[in-house]
């Protein structure tokens, strides 16, 4: 069940106090775009987390910088990185709940 243990870091106390969602669409759902972005969101520490979504939007990111001016520079290495359809982004404003906690009322052993 414990697939590893981490030590959690308040990301302003390294300079990270900008966190956006990222929302991108594609044209392409080849394989080998897939693996060509895949292998893009690996080489971008920025990148904190990556989903393939349902619906209008494919994947979602959550990027954490520490300012709009170092979002732009990692925009443009990213857009750079991989061909993307679309790119839309959303600045967090405020965090009203984040946990790393599982719900474990669900575990069946």
């Amino acid at each position: 069940m414990i697939a590893g243990r981490v030590a959690l870091v308040d990301p302003s106390s390294i300079n990270l106090d900008v966190a956006a969602l990222v929302n991108i669409r594609t044209n392409d759902h080849s394989s080998a775009w897939i693996e060509s972005f895949r292998a893009a969101v690996a080489r971008f520490p920025e990148i904190v987390e990556t989903y393939r979504t349902s619906g209008d939007i494919d994947y979602t990111l959550k990027v954490m910088v520490p300012s709009i001016a170092a979002y732009d520079a990692f925009y443009k290495r990213l857009i750079d990185a991989v061909e993307l359809y679309d790119v839309r982004t959303i600045f967090v404003m405020e965090e009203i709940k984040h946990t790393t906690a599982l719900p474990l009322d669900y575990a069946t052993g």
